[in-house]
């Protein structure tokens, strides 16, 4: 083979040169899969990789904006500019190294030859979904078989994937084709942000693609070695204005009808507490089985008007009248969508009334398709959080960030969407917050726009562009220059087609230079793969929790900048909050979401590198949340947190990197304490007192008989009497498990599992397990400490003193161990050895079922049992 013309003219990071020099080792499959951090220096590794593979390759990327900064990255960094040619970005016309994006990927194989941005507006008129699925109903054999044909002839055997956590989108069918059918020798996918947060058989169908995690380079970890800034999140909090506070109430009092008139249909009522299900006969279990959500709702209802609730409908149960829960939003959302949509022989005289209760719902907004949503539907929802009062919140940060930094400000704020026609500022947009600031800051910023189909810029710069496009080689008439609206300040810049790419090149160099230092734009643009190392201010305005694209966004402002080595950045988030309605629930539940991805120094306590939106939040006196506007201001002391938190391990011991466990509530697992050995202990000692000053023959012997015994206990009592010990034991049960029946290949020896006890708060984590194997630990754990839904088993743990039942306790057996009974023996078994004596429930029998409603009694109770969050820590 001959030896590759690629040559990188750099120097290797530290994580760079380790991941290289095991290149061999990571490819026994031939399959290397990179997860980095935005900023890491990912396609250099890459290109890197593909040059000592030395095959024809294929690097896939999910916008044109990344698959330009692929080709010039390999003509910067790796070529002469003699060996250009050799990168192609025409699938059609392959070359030894080609770059396209998905989408073209997709549009080639259903006949297509579209290589626009993703062929997707940046409007809000037609979403991304209703795109990528219409694209994938066209999808045509016969053209992909072209295409197949098309990269055989130009021998590609290396199929590279970047910001592979994409295949999460309709792309995935044709990536699976082009894989089964091209058959490459190797493949290497590079992601930030892996879909975690995908259910198993997602996550199965990107590994089978992507192949086994190699190397996590975590945040924390590129921040120690200087590859990226200090940084720190806030979250700025703005009240609703007076038009959404309208919709508010209107929304509430709709809600209040509703709720009353459910409360006040004695008909209703009465016909419900005839119905025979109450009783709970063997023929209704089954149904009560199926749906017990719904028929707790009844009981709520009809408890809440004073009907008695038979005693054999609670057995089902194992609950008192007192567990009944009250009859608020989310049981009425319960009933009236069972109520609804219930197909029973007993149910058909009621047919009057469900259509009441349906179009009464509909008429008032409650409705979200054929479901009733009293808590808000997905229109209300994206209102709120749509709210102009969060204008108000930009006006502010801006406000604050300009008066900090000054001229030295690079401020970049990314929308959902670009709001053309809103010249009121009635919506949140691109245009309307380019609007308000414009309007209020004048002279004190210079303040751009950037989108994919709308570039504003200040007219007093405009002979700086014009210089920088001829300094580059760009015809004169490559833009043309417009008005935009009534401000005579501001242009529109409009590139010739085929040379937008360039613009937004040009115009992120003046960005970079200071020439506008608060930029406007699209998360579609500038959320994802666009590259402004000068950024020290984000506001993220965009709507989107899902962990991996909030990632993106987050990792452009931390990115290092080599003409300030000093830089640090504030990331700001929106979140609407009302004190006269306390409705900031929505924002804030889309903002825990994208917390579960961002590691950085808690405000509290020691300022512990940790994830979760609880390191954030500072609620005042009346539990209102505030923004830290202190911190904010003192970019030192983040700096300061960043470099105490690295160089300290976890109680004073070195710090070993970042590790993603489980954290749970002591509580959780309290009740399986043995207790009993205690018990047992307090019998035992007063029989070794008695002996001790009791002269007998055989004293001695008896006497060390006990002792022997009181030790084995206090031994079994350390292990598992203590809430660490007991999570320790259960963590261990699943690890051995998941290893016994091959999910985790890692040997148990090696893992070091460890289990912190935080002020009632336990953190489990394990040491040396590669990421995949550490998330379908992660995963098991939660569904056994979490709240019983609907498993395939159950664990039933009975506490006995003395052989009388004190408690009884249920626990999911995790799905990755239940799909067969081997599994299950496995997990029973290892709970025995290490733990004690069990029961281990089928749930999908009829007796099962009845075991099941039980162990789902939190359904029924006020009372319930806090979930368990994954988390990452510097530790």
């Amino acid at each position: 083979m001959p030896d590759s013309i690629l040559h990188f003219n750099g120097e290797w990071r530290s994580y760079q040169k380790r991941i290289l020099d095991d290149l061999d080792f990571h490819l026994r499959d031939d399959k290397l899969h990179v997860v980095a951090a935005p900023g890491a220096g990912k396609t250099t590794l890459g290109i890197e990789v593909i040059s000592r593979l030395n095959r024809p390759s294929l690097i896939l990327c999910p916008t044109n904006t990344i698959k330009n900064q692929w080709k010039e990255r390999i003509r910067t960094s790796f070529l002469q500019e003699k060996d250009y040619g050799i990168v192609s970005t025409d699938i059609h016309k392959p070359g030894y190294i080609t770059v396209i994006t998905y989408q073209a990927l997709l549009a080639a194989f259903c006949g297509f030859d579209d290589e626009t941005e993703d062929n997707r507006p940046e409007d809000e008129e037609r979403t991304e979904k209703e795109y990528t699925i219409t694209a994938s109903s066209r999808f045509r054999m016969e053209k992909a078989e072209d295409i197949i044909g098309i990269l055989e002839s130009a021998k590609v055997s290396l199929l590279c994937f970047d910001e592979a956590h994409h295949l999460r989108k309709e792309w995935w069918k044709a990536l699976t084709y082009l894989n089964e059918h091209l058959k490459p020798e190797q493949t290497l996918a590079l992601t930030a942000t892996p879909p975690y947060d995908a259910d198993l058989n997602e996550w199965k169908r990107y590994q089978a693609l992507c192949g086994d995690i190699d190397e996590v380079i975590s945040i924390p970890e590129l921040v120690k070695n200087g590859d990226l800034c200090p940084h720190q999140d806030f979250i700025h909090f703005s009240q609703l204005h007076q038009r959404e506070r309208e919709l508010l109430e209107r929304h509430r009092q709709n809600v209040n009808v509703l709720m009353e008139k459910l409360r006040e249909d004695t008909r209703l009522q009465d016909l419900l507490s005839k119905m025979r299900f109450l009783q709970a006969s063997d023929e209704d279990t089954e149904a009560i089985l199926e749906s017990p959500d719904f028929y707790v709702s009844i009981a709520a209802l009809l408890n809440e008007n004073g009907y008695a609730i038979p005693s054999r409908f609670l057995d089902l149960f194992d609950a008192s009248a007192g567990d009944i829960p009250r009859f608020d939003i989310k049981q009425a959302t319960v009933f009236l969508n069972g109520f609804i949509h219930v197909e029973n022989e007993e149910w058909k005289d009621l047919e009057a009334i469900k259509s009441e209760y349906f179009n009464l719902a509909k008429r008032t907004g409650l409705t979200d398709g054929k479901r009733v949503v009293l808590d808000g539907n997905d229109k209300f929802c994206r209102q709120i959080a749509g709210s102009i009062g969060k204008l108000d919140s930009i006006v502010s940060i801006v406000d604050l960030e300009s008066s900090l930094l000054k001229d030295n400000l690079r401020m970049v704020i990314l929308a959902d969407f670009i709001r053309m026609n809103d010249t009121d500022c009635s919506t949140l947009g691109v245009v309307p917050i380019w609007r308000k600031l414009k309007d209020i800051f004048r002279d004190r910023i210079s303040l751009g726009v950037l989108c994919g189909s709308l570039i504003l810029l200040p007219k007093n710069i405009i002979g700086r562009l014009q210089k920088l496009i001829s300094d580059n080689g760009i015809a004169d008439d490559a833009i043309s220059i417009d008005r935009f609206g009534a401000d005579d300040n501001y242009v529109r810049i409009v590139p010739r087609e085929g040379i937008r790419n360039h613009i937004v090149r040009l115009v992120t160099d003046m960005f970079n230079a200071g020439d506008l230092t608060v930029l406007v734009g699209t998360q579609a643009l500038l959320g994802e793969g666009w590259d402004a190392p000068s950024i020290n201010s984000l506001i993220l305005s965009s709507t989107v929790s899902s962990y991996m694209l909030s990632n993106q966004m987050r990792g452009r402002a931390i990115r290092i900048d080599r003409n300030h080595p000093d830089k640090v950045s504030n990331i700001w988030h929106l979140a609407t909050y009302d004190p006269k309605f306390g409705n900031f629930s929505f924002d804030l539940s889309q903002l825990a979401t994208r917390f579960e991805g961002y590691e950085a120094p808690s405000y509290f306590g020691k300022h512990e590198i940790v994830s979760g939106i609880e390191r954030v939040l500072i609620p005042n006196l009346l539990g209102v949340p505030e923004t830290n506007i202190a911190l904010a201001k003192n970019r030192d002391l983040t700096r300061r947190w960043w470099k105490d938190a690295l160089y300290t391990g976890y109680g004073n011991t070195p710090p070993i990197g970042l590790s993603t466990g489980v954290q749970a509530e002591a509580l959780t697992v309290k009740s399986l304490r043995y207790t009993g050995y205690m018990y047992y202990i307090w019998l035992l000692l007063p029989l070794a007192m008695f002996l001790f000053y009791r002269p007998n023959p055989v004293r001695g012997i008896v006497l060390a008989v006990v002792v022997l015994l009181i030790g084995i206990i206090a031994w079994h009592f350390c292990r598992t009497g203590t809430v660490e010990g007991v999570m320790k034991q259960i963590a261990i049960v699943i690890l051995e498990t998941l290893s016994d029946q091959g999910l985790i290949k890692t040997s148990i020896k090696q893992v070091g599992l460890k289990v912190h006890d935080e002020n009632g708060e336990l953190f489990v984590s394990c040491a040396n397990l590669p990421a995949d194997e550490n998330n379908l630990f992660i995963q098991s754990l939660q569904e056994f400490l979490d709240p019983v839904e609907n498993p395939r088993y159950l664990l039933v743990k009975r506490s006995r003193f003395l052989k009388r039942i004190r408690q009884t306790d249920y626990f999911a057996i995790p799905s990755a161990i239940s799909p067969n009974k081997k599994g299950v023996e496995i997990f029973k078994g290892l709970w025995k050895l290490y733990i004690g004596d069990c029961d281990i429930i089928y749930t999908r029998s009829a007796e099962g079922r009845r075991v099941l409603l039980k162990a789902r009694k939190y359904a029924f109770s006020a009372i319930k049992k806090k979930a368990s969050k994954r988390l990452s820590k510097w530790q």
